[in-house]
Order: structure tokens, then sequence, then C-alpha cells
């Protein structure tokens, strides 16, 4: 494998772990959202009327 192949390798994984981690990134926002709804709504249910 020559040179070029390599450097041009280490810049294509670095793009592959920013599409990665921003998908990840994503997920959790997504799931964290989720969450926040579901206590809010079990908060509201628990407190008295």
């Amino acid at each position: 494998m020559s040179i070029f192949r390599r450097i041009a390798n280490l810049f294509h994984r670095s793009k592959l772990d920013q599409e990665v981690e921003a998908e990840l990134r994503s997920h959790i926002e997504m799931r964290t959202a989720d969450n926040l709804a579901a206590s809010a709504q079990i908060l509201q249910l628990s407190l008295p009327r």
C-alpha cells in the first residue's frame, strides 16, 4: 500500500468517525428528550390535585 493511500485512509477514517459520532449524538439527544418527557409526565401524575 502506498504512502499516499495510507494518508488518504487516515482522512477517510476521520470522516467516518465524525459521521458515527454525529449519529450517536443524535440518538442520545432523542433518547434524552424521550426520558425528560417521561419524567415530566411521571412528576405531573404524582402531584396532588
